[in-house]
C-alpha cells in the first residue's frame, strides 16, 4: 500500500517550492528536478501542474510582482518626500536581501505579449 502524499500537490505548492529553492539556492537551482525532489515526486508529475520551467519561473515572478509591489506601496503609506524615499529604499533592499531568487526573476522586462505580467510589474511600481 502507498502512503498518502503529506502535502497537496498543486500549482500553487509547485509554485512555492520554486520560490523556496530560488531564494536559498539561487535561481538557477530551482530546476524542475530540484522541486520535483522536495515536494517527493517525480519531475513528469509536474507537468500536471504546470507546462513548463519558464511557465513556472514566470509563475513566481507574477507572484513576487504583486508580492514585492504590495510591500512597496506599504513602505510608502503616509510617508512624504524624503521620508517616502527612504523607506521605499529600504524596502527594496530588504526584499531583495531577504527574497534574492524571487527578486531575480523581475529584473528582466516582462514580454511585451504578456500583459498579465505588464500590468502586475506596472501596478507594482506605481
Amino acid at each position: 500500500m502507498t502512503p498518502p502524499r503529506s502535502r497537496r500537490l498543486d500549482e500553487a505548492a509547485v509554485v512555492a517550492s520554486a520560490a523556496r529553492i530560488a531564494d536559498a539556492e539561487g535561481l538557477e537551482a530551482a530546476t524542475l528536478s530540484r522541486i520535483a525532489s522536495e515536494l517527493g515526486v517525480r519531475p513528469p508529475s509536474l507537468y500536471n501542474h504546470v507546462e513548463s520551467h519558464a511557465a513556472l519561473m514566470r509563475a513566481v515572478a507574477l507572484e513576487t510582482y504583486v508580492e514585492f509591489g504590495d510591500a512597496l506601496r506599504d513602505a510608502a503609506v503616509g510617508r512624504a518626500r524624503e521620508d517616502a524615499m527612504r523607506a521605499l529604499a529600504v524596502t527594496f533592499r530588504d526584499y531583495a536581501t531577504k527574497h534574492p531568487g524571487r527578486y531575480a526573476t523581475t529584473v528582466r522586462a516582462p514580454a511585451r505579449d504578456d500583459k498579465e505580467a505588464q500590468d502586475l510589474a506596472t501596478r507594482g511600481l506605481a
